[in-house]
């Protein structure tokens, strides 16, 4: 987007798709932002978060619009995966102000934690129908699985005990802090972090989710 057209949205009505911040923004509440855009956005549509600007539209600007800038990419990488941001310094009553640019991104879902859809003018935490939705539009169990690959995840055991393929009582419940070592169209590679153990899951009996406690991607392995 041009500075002209960053200009025009800024004087207009804030919408689902403008957000206005001071400039003391924090890092994860740009991840929660930019994610909530990215999750979100339809084609052909852009989100704006202009850094600078009081909730009323009182023009505050920013002290260091580099610094902000650096803040800004540095919290759009650590999102899984990263969003892609656009920059951009304008001048607005004398003042510095950023504007940052999210477009409808091919990789989502994303993570800030939680992952955050945009509801009305604000983001809310994605229910699990609509997480399950954003993987759909995407990838396919295996892909998303893959993308997880090296990152510390959390593997529930309902009704099933992790890496071993006997029966266990229905209510049965376990969880380990692992990590995603590969996948194919039939097995996760897993390894549980506190003792290095390697162990197999089929991938029909996986569902992606989310650990709300741990704010990281969780895999969910049901029993037969």
């Amino acid at each position: 987007m041009t500075p002209s057209d960053l200009m025009a949205r800024l004087n207009a009505q804030e919408d689902g798709y403008v957000e206005r911040k001071s400039q003391g923004i924090k890092p994860q509440d740009i991840r929660k932002a930019v994610t909530a855009f990215a999750n979100s956005l339809p084609d052909g549509q852009h989100g704006i978060i202009y850094i600078g600007i009081g909730d009323k539209g009182s023009i505050e600007g920013c002290d260091n619009p580099d610094a902000v800038q650096k803040r800004v990419r540095e919290a759009a990488d650590e999102c899984y995966p990263p969003v892609a941001t656009q920059c951009v310094a304008l001048k607005v009553e004398d003042k510095d102000v950023v504007a940052i640019v999210v477009s409808p991104s091919s990789d989502k879902p994303h993570f800030a934690g939680p992952a955050y859809v945009r509801q009305g003018s604000e983001s809310v935490k994605a229910s699990k129908r609509l997480y399950d939705e954003m993987v759909d539009t995407r990838h396919s169990t295996v892909a998303a699985i893959a993308r997880l690959k090296d990152l510390t995840i959390t593997v529930y055991g309902l009704g099933h005990r992790l890496g071993q393929p006997v029966r266990v009582a229905a209510d049965y419940r376990e969880a380990a802090e692992c990590k995603v070592m590969a996948c194919d169209a039939h097995m996760v590679t897993l390894q549980r972090l506190n003792d290095s153990w390697i162990f197999y899951e089929a991938v029909n009996r996986i569902e992606l989710s989310i650990d709300g406690k741990m704010k990281r991607p969780a895999l969910i392995v049901k029993g037969l």
